[in-house]
């Protein structure tokens, strides 16, 4: 299902809950409103960004929403409430998403949070909030 310019839903959703015979689709009600548009927009500046792509065949699958009983992951992680991707640059590297995002923070008022670079140096931890950040960009170690 496209969800945008460049993306379909299945890169933002673990396949368990897009093939999941009641959610399906619909789990798009479940991502936040801004992520979307937000992670366009980056791809948009920045050129392909790899987020899930198990419907391809790939191995990302939790780089989305992730299912939210899976222990695998922190039990409060904001992939588990749609507001968090993690972003694998195809043209550029991590760092220079990272930086970007970082010393642009006002083309970006939903990004909320980044995980700090140094500790995931091979994909880019976004978070978005539904309301207009107030600030700058917290950054935080997982």
């Amino acid at each position: 299902m496209k969800v945008s310019n460049n993306f379909i839903l299945q890169e933002f959703v673990n396949p368990d809950i897009y093939n999941h015979p009641a959610i399906g689709a619909r789990c798009i009600d479940w991502l936040n409103c801004e992520l979307i548009p937000t992670v366009q927009l980056l791809r948009d500046e920045m050129g392909p960004l790899l987020i899930n792509d198990w419907e391809w065949g790939g191995n990302y699958v939790d780089s989305g929403l992730r299912v939210f009983n899976d222990n695998q992951y922190s039990q409060f992680s904001s992939h588990k409430g749609g507001n968090a991707v993690d972003i694998k640059p195809q043209k550029v590297s991590c760092a220079e998403l990272y930086y970007r995002i970082l010393n642009n923070q006002h083309k970006y008022p939903h990004i909320s949070r980044l995980e700090n670079i140094e500790y995931t140096p091979t994909w880019v931890h976004v978070e978005v909030s539904s309301s207009i950040r107030m600030g700058e960009i917290t950054v935080f170690n997982p």
